[in-house]
């Protein structure tokens, strides 16, 4: 094989001294041409010489330069013949001439065989090598890429009509399958001076893939199907809680030497060849994806707390309340998309739970949704139904905290935590997490009570002053037009919204009196600190 830059030699033995250029002027030295499909290639004067291990004049080599200049042999290859012309030093001429048909592989017919001349003995000129003389000067192409990912997920954000983008983070593995335009040189040719080299390219820096990492692609024969494989390590700068999409540079070496070198830049929105400037060929990515690194883990920007409860407590200002039956809801909106139970069978569904005490409250997967009328997957809610019956929640009186979990659509997670100590909801710092910080806008809390409010004290007025000690001790009297007024203390505060407005009845045998409404009236008991009604 040879290509420019190379020097192709044929050496030959002759049966005697043969004449020089030196003798007789030259007229009847040497010549030797070769012949390629578009033509002669002779060999000058100064390139046919004697053998340096041979001194009885018989042993010749003469040597073509391949080199550019010589127009007949660029951007082609094929075989070439030979023509050897000698005179012995009585001036007997003897003319060799080797033609060959360029075929081989499993359509070879003669390959490199001796012409018939006429005038000329039928004497066999041994080729005892068997070698044969081929020229390529043309460089190998990389006729398309494929980009793959051993990541599974997808974001549509990133996605369009044209091309999709491939996600990688911290331990994916991306791969370039390409296919040449002929065999290519391997780690094993040549001690490996002639091997494959891939680069991704992040930003300015190139990442290069691993000799051991460019193989054959398994099902391909013809030393054309190549991938080469590169794992995502985010302890490389530019790898490190970075978006960045991935270029890729390949070049390659054909059997000959020639080579072709490939260049890809992505600049955020879309995937160019850069290199060759001006191709021959333009490689086609058959699939049209491109590969974006994802190691930035997603941020949650904020929550709140609601409840279905809508009662409202004054000596727990800033707190959503909830009790058995009622739900208690965590919105929160994270910087990006975030994997829903549908993705990868659920296999990076988001996680939430509350926290009473060391007890934890999971959120059932199908109750973390969406919130209402939001068409992305920024916004969710999820919804926590307040089992009063168990045991660790029953009747129990405190405040909730929760831990939030979510995936990135490349699988990158994020973790988010909130204690109450019964005085603040505080953000924990959680290792390996950062120092984010998460807004709580409206500033609510979430306190839970199942614990039924108690009547401490109670007592009885009248109007009517009469007294009969006697016969009725501790006994207060009424008759017609008087009031009796009924004074009790709770143990908490009681609601008074009109749906859940204390109710009085007054019980006399089987009758029932209940006081109205507008009767009733929250007294403060000063420094005891109770709740009083009153009639």
């Amino acid at each position: 094989m040879v290509k420019n830059g190379d020097n192709l030699s044929l050496s030959f033995h002759t049966s005697e001294r043969i004449s020089l250029k030196t003798d007789l002027e030259g007229s009847r030295k040497p010549y030797v041409s070769f012949f390629s499909k578009n033509g002669e290639l002779p060999v000058t004067d100064a390139n046919i010489l004697l053998q340096t291990s041979d001194d009885g004049g018989t042993r010749w080599h003469a040597i073509l330069p391949i080199v550019q200049s010589i127009s007949s042999l660029q951007n082609d290859e094929g075989y070439l013949g030979f023509k050897i012309t000698v005179s012995d030093k009585v001036g007997n001429q003897r003319v060799v001439e080797f033609t060959d048909d360029g075929t081989y592989g499993e359509e070879f017919v003669a390959g490199l065989t001796q012409k018939d001349l006429e005038g000329d003995n039928d004497f066999i000129t041994l080729n005892p090598s068997n070698f044969r003389a081929r020229f390529d000067t043309k460089l190998p192409e990389i006729e398309s890429i494929n980009l793959l990912s051993s990541n599974p997920g997808t974001n549509p954000d990133y996605n369009n009509d044209e091309s999709n983008s491939l996600l990688l983070r911290d331990k994916d593995t991306v791969s370039l399958e390409f296919v040449t335009s002929e065999r290519i040189s391997t780690s094993s040719d040549l001690s490996g001076n002639r091997k494959p080299e891939i680069h991704f390219i992040a930003a300015d820096t190139e990442l290069k893939v691993d000799n051991n990492d460019i193989k054959l692609q398994i099902d391909d024969s013809s030393g054309r199907k190549w991938i080469a494989h590169l794992k995502i390590d985010e302890s490389v700068s530019i790898l490190s809680n970075e978006q960045n999409y991935l270029g890729f540079k390949v070049k390659v070496l054909d059997k000959s030497g020639n080579e072709r070198t490939i260049q890809f830049n992505d600049d955020g929105t879309s995937l160019t060849q850069v290199l060759p400037e001006t191709p021959v060929t333009q490689t086609s990515n058959t699939s049209g994806n491109r590969a974006l690194v994802d190691t930035k883990r997603p941020e949650i920007i904020e929550f709140a707390l609601t409840s279905s409860n809508e009662g409202v407590n004054l000596d727990y200002p800033d707190s959503r309340m909830v009790r058995d039956g009622d739900t208690l809801t965590l919105s929160f909106k994270t910087t990006e998309r975030i994997s829903t139970k549908d993705d990868l069978e659920g296999s990076r569904k988001p996680n939430v739970s509350f926290f009473f005490g060391n007890e934890e409250l999971p959120v059932d997967v199908n109750n973390i949704t969406k919130q209402p009328g939001h068409q992305g997957e920024t916004k969710w809610q999820a919804e926590l139904e307040i089992n009063g019956t168990l045991s660790h929640l029953k009747d129990k009186e405190g405040y909730l905290g929760f831990k939030i979990s979510v995936l990135d659509k490349a699988g990158n997670e994020r973790q988010v935590e909130f204690v109450d100590d019964e005085t603040n909801l505080t953000q924990q710092i959680l290792e390996g997490e950062g120092d984010y910080s998460t807004l709580n806008p409206s500033a609510y809390r979430a306190r839970i009570d199942t614990k039924l409010p108690d009547v401490i004290e109670l007592a009885f007025h009248s109007t009517n002053t009469g007294v009969n000690s006697e016969d009725f001790p501790n006994t207060i009297f009424a008759r017609d037009n008087d009031t009796i007024h009924f004074s009790f203390k709770t143990s908490e505060e009681v609601d008074n919204q009109t749906d859940r407005y204390p109710e009085v009845r007054f019980l006399d045998g089987d009758s029932e009196f209940v006081a109205k409404l507008d009767q009733l009236c929250p007294l403060v008991m000063g420094k005891l600190g109770g709740k009083v009604g009153c009639l």
